[in-house]
């Protein structure tokens, strides 16, 4: 199975680069026969699109910005979208009018499964995107 992660980084200095890396580590070691192709904010739309194209599952770390990206890069590809809603790209501007909060909204009903890193970010996504199971 072929899963394309979107991070923000990989960096081990960072929470989110250690968050990523020990899930990775997780999951392969749940099972074998998963590759992973990690992208992170320095690639492009194209390469991101094409990425996406070949993997069997499409996992986002936080809505903003990689939850969008992998929904809207991912429309007309029928890939399952995973959503892990783990810091402020998860919550911050998810309320309100205007084209990010739409887009959030929009990444979070379109994903297949939003899973959240504390009772609290869950409630905030089952919140303000009613009818998402988090």
């Amino acid at each position: 199975m072929k899963v394309c992660l979107l991070a923000q980084t990989l960096d081990p200095q960072t929470g989110i680069g250690v968050f990523v890396d020990n899930m990775i580590k997780g999951l392969k070691s749940e099972r074998s026969d998963i590759e992973f192709s990690v992208l992170t904010g320095r690639n492009n739309f194209l390469h991101i699109r094409r990425e996406i194209k070949k993997a069997d599952v499409v996992h986002a770390i936080d809505a903003y910005p990689h939850g969008i990206l992998a929904a809207v890069l991912g429309i007309g590809l029928g890939k399952p979208l995973v959503i892990t809603a783990i810091g402020s790209g998860s919550l911050k501007g998810l309320s309100g009018g205007g084209l990010k909060p739409f887009l959030m909204r929009l990444s979070y009903k379109r994903a297949s499964a939003v899973a959240a890193i504390s009772r609290y970010v869950a409630g905030e996504v089952r919140r303000v995107c009613q009818g998402v199971s988090v």
